[in-house]
């Protein structure tokens, strides 16, 4: 049904939207097949989803993949962190960038939109070998490459970009936040993404991406200001590109 509504939408361009979510079963004491959830003592399970959403209005057209699991159970201390991507839980970004995509026409570009959890190398990685264009917010201050070649922080580099305008848009409402209406610059700056030195070889190649920062002014006294960094797979050279790229992840709330 979702990839049917997707072809009578007549659309060019959707957004798939990326997320997880957690199941808490921990008073179901006698479900089996469950495991821990994060959170001491908490059990239960996590399911992965892709939704497809319209770019214009932001209406959703259907689920276009799901995967669950349960996290097994680990021994104190094992270390995650030198472990080849496929053997972690953060592989479930990779694969469900092709899985959801598969079945749709080959004509039809697709920006995958996801919050910072999908900060991944890997994933960046793995969208350019797809040909898929990514829209992700930055969790991590890495060193990135600027255009002239210098070695800078990534948020220093976005935030000493001059800003392309100023734009009022819709928060969506977060658990302690309410929905409301911000103000904010614009500032775009070209930068390259390198492999961290833990992953082995062969070392994947650089990715280029357009790193967005949404800075607000004058928020309300009673709220922390809005201040994203968001990093795209595809180029943004105007106010209005970076004004859709915004509007875009405004959508992921949709999931």
């Amino acid at each position: 049904a979702p990839l049917r509504r997707v072809a009578a939408s007549g659309l060019s361009v959707v957004l798939n939207i990326q997320d997880t979510t957690h199941f808490d079963f921990t008073k179901h004491h006698a479900t089996e097949g469950m495991g821990p959830t994060g959170a001491a003592g908490l059990r239960g399970f996590f399911l992965h989803s892709a939704l497809a959403v319209d770019p214009v209005e932001g209406v959703p057209l259907g689920f276009l993949g799901t995967h669950w699991w349960a996290r097994p159970e680990e021994a104190p201390g094992q270390s995650r962190r030198k472990r080849p991507i496929e053997q972690k839980e953060s592989y479930r970004w990779l694969e469900m960038l092709e899985s959801s995509t598969a079945d749709l026409p080959a004509t039809l570009r697709v920006v995958t939109v996801a919050d910072r959890e999908a900060d991944i190398f890997e994933f960046f990685a793995r969208g350019r070998d797809l040909g898929q264009d990514l829209l992700v917010r930055a969790q991590h201050d890495r060193t990135v490459q600027t255009t002239d070649d210098q070695l800078q922080s990534l948020y220093q580099t976005a935030a000493a970009a001059p800003a392309l305008g100023k734009l009022t848009f819709r928060v969506p409402r977060a658990d302690k936040r309410p929905e409301r209406l911000a103000t904010a610059t614009l500032h775009v700056v070209p930068v390259t993404l390198h492999p961290p030195a833990h992953l082995a070889a062969p070392r994947p190649a650089p990715v280029a991406v357009h790193a967005i920062l949404v800075q607000e002014v004058d928020a309300p006294q009673d709220q922390e200001p809005v201040r994203w960094l968001l990093l795209a797979t595809f180029p943004v050279a105007t106010a209005d590109q970076a004004a859709t790229c915004l509007r875009w992840y405004t959508y992921r709330w949709r999931i």
